[in-house]
């Protein structure tokens, strides 16, 4: 386990590793089995719960549970992917009597502090979009704002009760005076709004959170989503919205997605493999019980007066950093975790690796066997 601390909020203490390589009294183990409720991850020892496949956050380090998740029939949302509002996907705003303004596509912070997500959940970075309601001046308390999906393909029969088809959105409510989220769903010749399907009020904590919705089963007919954002009595509310879709249910009657690769036949003896993270991060993966995540990256870091400028293996390549810039604070730790590894003669199993440490605020690197 490789694991970074952050030393200050500067900016100026990246960690970066390269080039990690086990000598040949070094042998990796077969890779892990999951349970019949379990997910394996493709190129890594991970088991995901089954229910977290195609659910649009990457729970694998390799991002494979989000892979081939394209639905084989109706509905049709932009290719089965989800509404991720890097471009506007065909949304549009209600411009009724119903609202008094507009959501705003937008990325990065919003315009007022102590509000709203600091980035957008697609990307987890300040390039990607998402949308939201700006309810500085000259809003005014209740005053309502309503956007409306392209209509989407009727869904299929929801013949599963174990895995019904859902609506999965990723919702941003944080703020003190944050006022009412809905969301309905409008069945196509249907009175607007629609069917109310979900109904959330008040500060959520200043974080995405995923809200998973079930289908109107009186719906049978194309639909779109309707989504209305209700302004607290304060300008500290702003409320808003990232990566919207359905569940595989939807088209396949509760079908569960494809199953992964086969498991990897392993290998007699292990010859040196050098871990230089080209291609991927080669069945490392990150922790899910520390406070970010290692990068992997090509060129220079993100800041001045830290980080290396290439890496080592070719000058051109990849390595793998912690970024100590904002949002980070001072202790937060970083793990990166190595597939599982015995011993395959009785001389010594030694790792190799090349590390650089650059800056005014450096942190701590540390290495753990377990």
């Amino acid at each position: 386990i490789v694991n970074g601390h952050v030393a200050s909020e500067a900016g100026t203490g990246h960690t970066v590793k390269d080039d990690i390589s086990m000598t040949t009294s070094c042998c990796k183990i077969v890779p892990v089995t999951c349970t019949a409720t379990q997910w394996r991850c493709a190129d890594t020892q991970e088991c995901i719960f089954s229910t977290q496949r195609c659910n649009l956050k990457p729970d694998c380090s390799d991002k494979s549970d989000e892979v081939n998740c394209s639905c084989p029939g109706p509905p049709k949302i932009y290719g089965m992917q989800p509404f991720d509002f890097e471009a506007k996907q065909g949304w549009i705003q209600a411009n009724t009597t119903l609202d008094q303004f507009d959501w705003t596509r937008s990325q990065g912070s919003t315009t007022s502090t102590l509000t709203g997500p600091s980035q957008d959940h697609t990307t987890s970075s300040s390039a990607g979009y998402y949308y939201y309601i700006e309810t500085s001046a000259p809003r005014s308390t209740n005053d309502v704002a309503i956007m409306m999906s392209p209509y989407i393909g009727k869904v299929s029969p929801l013949t599963s009760p174990t895995r019904p088809c859902q609506i999965q959105i990723w919702l941003h409510m944080y703020g003190a005076t944050v006022g009412k989220f809905e969301v309905f769903v409008q069945a196509v010749g249907a009175a607007f709004p629609g069917v109310s399907v979900l109904s959330k009020t008040g500060n959520q904590g200043n974080a995405w959170r995923l809200e998973t919705i079930n289908f109107p089963k009186t719906i049978t007919t194309n639909f779109r989503i309707v989504l209305k954002g209700t302004r607290g009595t304060s300008f500290t509310g702003d409320i808003a919205v990232d990566d919207i879709s359905l569940t595989w249910a939807c088209c396949t009657a509760g079908a569960v997605p494809p199953p992964p690769s086969p498991t990897p036949t392993p290998v007699a003896v292990c010859p040196v493999v050098t871990t230089t993270f080209t291609t991927n991060l080669q069945g490392y993966y990150q922790s899910k019980s520390d406070d970010f995540d290692w990068t992997r990256q090509r060129g220079s870091t993100g800041s001045g007066g830290t980080g290396p400028t290439s890496d080592h293996t070719t000058g051109t390549g990849f390595y793998v950093y912690i970024e100590a810039s904002v949002p980070r604070s001072i202790g937060e730790a970083a793990q990166l975790i190595s597939p599982s590894y015995k011993r395959f003669t009785t001389a010594t199993c030694s790792i190799n690796f090349w590390y650089h440490m650059f800056g005014t605020n450096i942190g701590t690197l540390n290495v753990y066997q377990v």
